[in-house]
């Protein structure tokens, strides 16, 4: 897991490619400051003070 600017990403660590994206496509909450996980649950802090916790768990991957 990376994050730059409003843009997380999950990267398989054997292939190197990302897997999935979490984008703030309006930058509504600025940029990543902080991430944390526990368990399947991924908390991502914003500059605007923002968190947002996504559950890994039930979301779906983008398969192409």
């Amino acid at each position: 897991m990376s994050a730059s600017n409003e843009v997380v990403n999950l990267t398989n660590v054997r292939t190197g490619e990302v897997d999935f994206q979490i984008y703030d496509r309006e930058a509504i909450q600025g940029t990543v400051t902080c991430l944390a996980t526990a368990g399947s649950f991924l908390a991502i802090g914003y500059s605007s003070g923002t968190i947002l916790v996504y559950n890994l768990a039930v979301m779906e991957l983008d398969e192409d």
